[in-house]
């Protein structure tokens, strides 16, 4: 697509040559994020950009800090009025940003690397809290939400193997 950035030369001749460069780059950004040919910069972009990079600079660190949670909606049969599984949710509870929608931050890392660390910490987290209910006698099913890039991965079935064979979960499948 192609970029501009508001003003003509003389407005922007205070402005250094890496500073357009970035805010053409911003706008490049957007106009491919939304499949449009042509995209003008906008100040705004630049905390867009700036959100985004700090939540994949910071992600590793957030799950190190137990700040990426998972929560569990309930699945009930309504024919039998039972629980029968739940669906695990992904939250981030970030300092400054507050709750972070997944949507936005799984979008985020996907492209870094980083969604292989969130399905290890999800699958870990799932299975522990399973294993505890199982240990309690609540014997029921967790679904885990994947990203395309998880199922297209080709180590993604050895990613899962290993996730159950943990020591921590081995009772579980016994």
């Amino acid at each position: 697509g192609i970029a501009f950035t508001p003003g003509g030369v003389g407005a922007e001749s205070a402005v250094e040559a890496s500073t357009l460069l970035q805010r053409a780059e911003m706008a490049m950004l957007a106009a491919k994020a939304r499949t449009e040919s042509i995209q003008i910069y906008r100040p705004s972009m630049g905390e867009v950009y700036r959100r985004r990079f700090q939540l994949v600079t910071q992600f590793r660190q957030a799950v190190e800090q137990g700040r990426i949670i998972v929560h569990y909606q309930p699945k009930v049969d309504l024919g039998h009025r039972e629980l029968v599984g739940v669906e695990a949710l992904v939250r981030w509870m970030h300092p400054e940003f507050g709750l972070v929608s997944p949507a936005e931050f799984v979008e985020a890392i996907e492209a870094t690397g980083s969604i292989d660390i969130l399905l290890e910490h999800v699958l870990d987290s799932v299975l522990a809290q399973l294993w505890q209910w199982r240990n309690a006698g609540l014997h029921i099913t967790a679904s885990v939400n994947l990203s395309v890039h998880n199922l297209l991965a080709a180590d993604f079935p050895a990613t899962v193997a290993t996730a159950l064979r943990s020591e921590e979960h081995t009772s579980e499948l016994q």
